[in-house]
C-alpha cells in the first residue's frame, strides 16, 4: 500500500493525486507537479540558501542548480531511457544560455559538464580549471581557458528558462511537446507504457 501522506513536492502529498495514469488531468496534476518540484527542491532552495547568506555556499547553490540542465533537456524531448547524460546535460545548457560564443561554446559545454557537474556530483569538488566568482557580471564567463561561474545570477536565468517552459506546456497547441513531457514523466514515474 502506497503511503498517501508521502510528500512528492513541497506542497503536495501523494494523496492529493488520483492513483491510476489516466485518471490524471495534463495541467492540474502532471504539470502541477512537476513545476511543484523543479521549483520547491531546485530553483527555490537556491534561492533560499543565498538569501541566508551562508557561508561558502556557493557550491551547493552551483550543484543544487545543476540538476536542472539535463532534466529539462529531457523532459523537452521524451528521452525515456537513462544514460547520455553528457549530451543532454549540454542540451539543455544551451536551451538555458543560447547565446553562447560560437568559439567558446563548446569549451563552456565541457568545462560545466566535465569539471563543474561531474566534479561536484561525484567528487565534491569542481576541477581546477572551475572558478567561482560573483564579481563578474554574468551567470558565467569564460577567461583564460578557465570558466567563472556566479551561482546566484544562474537562478533568475533556470528561473525564467522554467517558466517558458511551463508556459508552452500549458498551450495545447504545443502537442508535440506535451507528449514529450508525457513520456518522460512516465518513465521518471515508473508508468508502464500501456497505462
Amino acid at each position: 500500500m502506497v503511503n498517501q501522506d508521502f510528500a512528492v513536492s513541497y506542497k503536495t502529498k501523494r494523496g492529493d493525486f488520483p492513483k491510476k495514469w489516466k485518471d490524471l488531468n495534463f495541467e492540474n496534476h502532471k504539470l502541477r507537479l512537476f513545476q511543484e518540484q523543479i521549483e520547491g527542491w531546485v530553483i527555490k532552495v537556491a534561492k533560499e540558501i543565498k538569501d541566508k547568506e551562508i557561508g561558502h555556499a556557493d557550491f551547493a547553490v552551483l550543484a543544487i542548480l545543476l540538476s536542472y540542465f539535463e532534466n529539462i533537456a529531457k523532459f523537452k524531448v521524451g528521452f525515456n531511457k537513462v544514460g547520455m547524460s553528457g549530451d543532454y546535460f549540454r542540451k539543455g545548457l544551451k536551451m538555458v544560455f543560447p547565446k553562447l560564443k560560437k568559439g567558446q561554446k563548446n569549451k563552456i559545454h565541457d568545462l560545466f559538464y566535465s569539471q563543474t557537474r561531474s566534479g561536484l556530483y561525484h567528487v565534491g569538488l569542481t576541477g581546477p580549471k572551475v572558478e567561482l566568482d560573483c564579481s563578474i557580471n554574468a551567470p558565467f564567463v569564460f577567461k583564460n581557458k578557465r570558466l567563472i561561474i556566479c551561482p546566484e545570477k544562474m537562478i533568475p536565468e533556470i528561473q525564467k528558462h522554467f517558466d517558458k517552459y511551463c508556459q508552452d506546456l500549458r498551450d495545447p497547441k504545443n502537442r508535440t511537446l506535451r507528449v514529450n513531457f508525457e513520456k518522460r514523466l512516465k518513465f521518471v514515474w515508473g508508468v508502464k507504457l500501456k497505462n
